[in-house]
């Protein structure tokens, strides 16, 4: 006899189904609409989005411009001239000046970047970088154009966002803009969906119910849901530390 092997994907709710079980497991929340446990469902995903599991990792490279050390998002879909659009925050950053030579660069704050501005101004090969105000800036500035820059970083993988208007609650994506309906799916509910769900049940309790009793169980369910991600996380990491992809 043939058997099915299980995946994630197979076993993950989707928004409506999720918010449906946040409900039935509340205390006194089945009398609550559906809105309640939705917008809880956004406020957990948007709160540990700037996190990095190993299923919201995301790369992109972009290349440099002589005499140019300030890089934003990428204007276009594929142009290469700046960070992708998907990213929440940067970890590691590589230069690879040909195929056989490629290194990390060190991250320094921008205040020590500004410092080494003021005093050095002449171009070479970037070893350091920071990030400040949706800007990376490299230092030393390039002195050659179309060396490539591959930025590690924790990717917006969907983050729905809840909005009122005309007495009604609707919910999209955050950098689409597209609605999201009860049948969006997310990798937020294969790999993390106890931990979504316990993070919207302490909101439920703590902010619509009042109930701090039940909301410090929920707290407590949920570092629990935290501690299993981190830990299938660290799997897939080498030696404990963040490896680009690529490498």
């Amino acid at each position: 006899m043939t058997s099915t092997v299980l995946t994630p994907s197979d076993l993950a709710p989707n928004f409506g189904t999720l918010a449906q079980r946040i409900k039935e497991e509340i205390h006194r929340a089945r009398s609550l609409d559906d809105d309640f446990a939705k917008k809880a469902v956004c406020s957990a995903i948007q709160h540990y989005s700037g996190q990095r599991f190993h299923f919201n990792e995301g790369t992109h490279s972009f290349l440099t411009v002589a005499s140019q050390g300030e890089y934003g998002q990428e204007s276009s879909l594929g142009a290469n001239d700046g960070y992708s659009e998907a990213m929440l925050r940067p970890d590691v950053v590589v230069l690879e000046r040909s195929t056989n030579w490629r290194y990390p660069l060190d991250r320094i704050s921008y205040n020590e970047y500004a410092s080494r501005r003021a005093w050095i101004t002449t171009t070479g090969y970037p070893c350091c970088w920071t990030w400040h105000r949706r800007k990376m800036f490299l230092w030393p500035f390039p002195s050659t154009a179309d060396w490539k820059v591959i930025v590690d970083f924790v990717k917006d993988i969907g983050t729905p966002i809840a909005k009122y208007a005309s007495g009604a609650w609707s919910y999209v994506e955050r950098t689409t803009g597209d609605s999201v309906t009860d049948n969006w799916t997310s990798d937020w509910f294969k790999f993390a969906e106890e931990l979504i769900r316990a993070r919207a049940e302490w909101d439920i309790y703590m902010n619509v119910l009042n109930d701090v009793q039940r909301a410090e169980t929920a707290k407590m369910v949920e570092k629990g849901a935290l501690d299993a991600v981190v830990g299938d996380s660290d799997n897939f990491q080498q030696g404990g530390s963040v490896v680009p992809w690529g490498w």
